[in-house]
């Protein structure tokens, strides 16, 4: 069996949420600053989840998605 990742972040550059786009299966989101600092985290079982970065200050940000033994990782700029 193939397993097809999918992966989409967007809009990017945002300024409240983004759309992150993956397989269906569990996911544990982090967002870091630029320090690395973990700024916010979440947990996705489904395909499709929107991130609220309302909360968060202007700038760059790193998004790790991990799951079933697979990281993924991108850039979001939040204006």
């Amino acid at each position: 069996m193939t397993i097809i990742i999918v992966y989409n972040l967007s809009p990017n550059p945002t300024n409240d949420f983004v759309t992150l786009e993956l397989t269906n299966e569990i996911y544990f989101i982090k967002i870091f600053d630029q320090t690395g600092k973990c700024v916010l985290e979440q947990t996705s079982n489904t395909g499709k989840v929107q991130i609220n970065l309302t909360t968060l200050t202007a700038g760059l940000y790193f998004i790790q998605a991990s799951g079933n033994k697979k990281t993924l990782t991108g850039k979001v700029i939040k204006h």
